[in-house]
């Protein structure tokens, strides 16, 4: 897909609140972001994917600054999920899942799309083909934590599975 007739100046010169915390120089926010999708989606049927996508750069920014990062590193699982769909017994993994509004299926998959080729200052995706987002996440927290640099580092994700990592976490 291509988003370079999107115009991302606005995201440019994004202000801070006075109640912001200070930016840490270095510190990275490891972003669990298969969930912003839905959250930035979820006006697909009103709203233009440019809109949406605006939507999202102010989210990133926003998680980014609450973070006091530097910089934000958008984990989304774009792969097989680690073949956990394949080992499932019981019932078809995240079955229900299926019968999800096909409009909005398809504006959650444009913008991880965009989040997956997003180029904008400060932000990095980190896309994974071979296992879920969330097993990154945990990867690169335990690594920041064994490297001693515990304070450079900040996890946010609204998956409750995720709270058992430790290091510095943004509530969401």
């Amino acid at each position: 897909m291509d988003f370079s007739t999107i115009d991302g100046t606005s995201v440019e010169g994004y202000e801070t609140r006075p109640d912001s915390p200070d930016e840490v120089k270095g510190r990275i926010l490891h972003h669990d972001s298969d969930f912003l999708a839905y959250q930035c989606g979820y006006k697909w049927e009103t709203e233009s994917l440019a809109v949406s996508i605006e939507h999202l750069r102010k989210a990133i920014q926003t998680c980014r600054i609450m973070a006091g990062a530097e910089f934000i590193f958008l984990y989304l699982t774009m792969g097989d999920k680690g073949g956990r769909n394949a080992t499932a017994t019981v019932k078809e993994y995240q079955a229900q899942r299926a019968g999800r509004d096909p409009g909005l299926t398809k504006r959650v998959k444009e913008l991880r799309e965009f989040m997956a080729t997003c180029t904008d200052p400060g932000v990095t995706p980190k896309v994974q083909m071979e296992q879920e987002a969330d097993d990154a996440l945990c990867q690169a927290m335990q690594a920041a934590r064994s490297q001693g640099q515990y304070q450079l580092h900040v996890l946010q994700s609204a998956d409750k599975d995720l709270w058992m990592v430790g290091g510095l976490h943004v509530n969401t």
